[in-house]
């Protein structure tokens, strides 16, 4: 899963100061369920074509194959911790290779069960001061609140101190949302120029989706070199197959009016570029003014 690979990268994701995060070294337990030894050597040589293999041996235990937690796996997670000198992570990936539904919770419906399973791991790593990653799948169809898109139920997510979904913005890029009790929620921008074993933090992703837009409506108006109606700016955007949605457009403006990237010489006149009115003679403006007058 790339959510288990991008994790596994301490240093360039969690570990970087930039995001508020510091990762500390230490023994990790990878649980890859999905892949087979070949699948998996293949993308550890995407993460480093030159690992040092002393220290991989030294700190990464991986296994292919792990008990159903209800069913012994959850003991075994324990015993590897308590044996193990420094455990700093744990990943389990993916949750649906270690879900029974057999598990005894005494009624209580879907939530009580997966309540119970979970809620345990939560209690190990509380214990011994670690971070275990559940990795899992999300849905396909686009939701209101992207942590919607969690496979499972609330019994799934309740346990968890962190939500952490990965996905595909439309631009290319990728998103990583980050939603905890103790920590402000999150939506960072990657690239990945380098293949997707290699992240390059972009910033905010809502500060670059403004960006973005603000940039659209910029370039609409300089391809015109002339103040343009809202009407006309919507069109022109609906034209461009842009991804801002019509309604958002006469917020945008007001906004970038307001910050002084745009402006609007009279009121629900037509908008020009900030410095319109520097670059060309009072007869040019006046002209373009009368012919974009309601």
């Amino acid at each position: 899963m790339n959510l288990a690979t991008g994790l596994c990268q301490k240093r360039h994701i969690f570990g970087n100061e930039d995001l508020g995060f510091r990762g500390r070294e230490g023994k990790v337990l990878y649980l890859s369920l999905e892949d087979g030894k070949r699948r998996f050597q293949q993308r550890m040589k995407e993460i480093d074509a030159d690992p040092d293999l002393d220290k991989l041996e030294r700190n990464l235990a991986v296994y292919f194959q792990w008990e159903k937690l209800n069913k012994g796996g959850l003991e075994a997670i324990a015993h590897w911790i308590e044996k193990t000198k420094n455990p700093r992570l744990v990943i389990v990936d993916t949750l649906a290779k270690v879900w029974s539904k057999s598990s005894k919770t005494g009624g209580g419906g879907l939530y009580s069960e997966e309540y119970a399973i979970y809620s345990p791991l939560a209690d190990l790593a509380h214990k011994h001061n670690i971070s275990i990653v559940l990795v899992t799948h999300t849905t396909k169809g686009r939701t209101a609140d992207v942590f919607d898109a969690i496979l499972g139920g609330m019994g799934t997510q309740g346990p968890c101190d962190n939500l952490i979904v990965l996905a595909n913005d439309p631009d290319g890029r990728k998103r990583l949302s980050i939603r905890g009790k103790d920590i402000e929620e999150r939506h960072l921008a990657f690239e990945t120029p380098g293949g997707p074993a290699h992240w390059t933090f972009l910033g905010k992703a809502e500060e670059l989706q403004k960006s973005a837009e603000r940039q659209e409506i910029i370039d609409v108006l300089k391809s015109h070199n002339e103040p343009l109606a809202r009407a006309e700016i919507k069109e022109e955007l609906q034209q461009r197959e842009s991804r801002i949605s019509p309604k958002s457009v006469p917020a945008i403006l007001r906004r970038m009016v307001a910050e002084g990237q745009l402006e609007q010489p009279e009121s629900y006149g037509p908008y020009q570029l900030a410095g319109y009115a520097s670059q060309r003679s009072d007869e040019e403006i006046a002209e373009a003014m009368k012919r974009k007058r309601p």
